[in-house]
């Protein structure tokens, strides 16, 4: 009778054990994933100020070559018509 009982729970801490394992591989899937889309997030964002940067640097070309050219001109800033 004591073997019995010693069986029984050996295999309900054998199960509760499995079940733990198996709760923290789910919570890690779970984490993984929220990872991922947080990376995908700041790639797609990172994209997109990319995109907005070399669309205003043509706009102000002209203006940056005159303030960084070392002798300044007088006139550099001025708009021609």
């Amino acid at each position: 009778m004591d073997s019995v009982k010693k069986k029984k729970k050996r295999t309900d801490f054998n199960d509760q054990h499995v079940n733990y394992l198996l709760r923290i591989f789910e919570n890690e899937e779970n984490r993984l994933n929220k990872l991922e889309n947080k990376i995908t997030q700041i790639i797609a964002q990172s994209g997109l100020i990319i995109s907005i940067i070399t669309f205003i640097i043509p706009l102000f070309y002209e203006t940056l070559k005159c303030i960084c050219k070392l002798p300044i001109k007088p006139n550099c800033l001025k708009v021609e018509k």
